[in-house]
């Protein structure tokens, strides 16, 4: 979550009287899709004039956000795993027998326009060149290639996730210049490698005397697997995991200090201030009421 802390922002919390409103004042919460894979069709063409220009698509990168909206509003994790419908033995049940189907995940945007006359016009007002069309021409691009992306939500990053199915809606109910977008992601799930190797075998003699070659096909399927791990090497990743974090600590300790040292610092002058200036108001009150009522 990205965190942000200013004068106005925190003058307002504390007005509000709620510690809880400070903290919900200053932190915001994150969204984004970002490329995890790219699909190296994108850059061959632009799938019948549905797809951007050539030096866009040359200058995408893997971590790049693909898009930026104007609002999040929803989203939905599904996940189903199919358990197996024959009798089994008492016992016996193990993963053989359940099957887990690639989750899915239903994300809601909407996209603000500038006109309803023309959905190729982007809203400038929100300091946006992202206009309705542009970001339907993204979509389809998306849902034609076989790139993969990382889905960031709040409560959870979903990696490795494609768009399988996307609908849209623009009417007078929510706005003739609003995109509400329904977008799919399903999980593509990388589990093995399959090697398919052909061989030709060698000359076999018939009963005719003549000779024939017949070929065959083998398939070598590589599964995905953990190998054992020795003392030496758990010893070894330790010793790198508290290197790293003495490390981390070290670089990183005296940012976090100094931020915290500076919100606080920020929070006690203007809590000072305001503490000032309402001490300020019950003595002037105080004086009008012992000047006009009491003398």
């Amino acid at each position: 979550m990205a965190f942000s802390l200013n004068e106005a922002t925190l003058l307002s919390a504390i007005n509000s009287g709620s510690i809880f409103s400070i903290i919900n004042s200053t932190l915001s919460p994150s969204w984004g899709i970002t490329y995890r894979t790219i699909d190296p069709a994108i850059s061959l063409a632009a799938f019948s004039g549905q797809g951007p220009a050539p030096g866009y698509v040359q200058s995408l990168n893997v971590g790049d956000k693909v898009f930026i909206p104007s609002g999040w509003v929803s989203v939905e994790p599904y996940g189903e795993g199919v358990v197996v419908n024959s009798p089994i033995e008492k016992g016996s049940y193990s993963s053989y027998n359940k099957v887990r189907r690639p989750n899915e995940l239903r994300v809601v945007f909407v996209l603000q326009g500038w006109t309803a006359f023309s959905g190729s016009v982007p809203n400038v007002t929100e300091f946006s060149t992202l206009s309705r069309t542009e970001l339907l021409r993204i979509l389809e691009r998306m849902k034609n290639t076989a790139s993969t992306y990382n889905i960031e939500t709040p409560d959870q990053v979903y990696e490795g996730y494609d768009l399988v199915h996307y609908d849209y809606y623009v009417g007078a109910q929510k706005g003739q210049t609003l995109l509400t977008i329904n977008a799919t992601f399903q999980q593509v799930m990388d589990i093995g490698e399959v090697v398919i190797s052909s061989s030709v075998s060698q000359s076999q003699p018939t009963s005719n005397g003549n000779s024939s070659q017949q070929s065959a096909v083998s398939t070598d399927t590589t599964q995905a697997f953990a190998k054992p791990v020795t003392l030496d090497e758990v010893k070894n990743a330790w010793d790198s995991g508290n290197g790293s974090l003495s490390e981390a600590l070290a670089t990183s300790g005296s940012g976090i200090v100094s931020g915290i040292n500076s919100a606080a610092d920020s929070a006690s002058k203007v809590w000072t201030q305001t503490s000032t200036a309402v001490a300020t108001q019950i003595q002037n009150g105080v004086n009008k009421f012992v000047r006009e009522v009491v003398m």
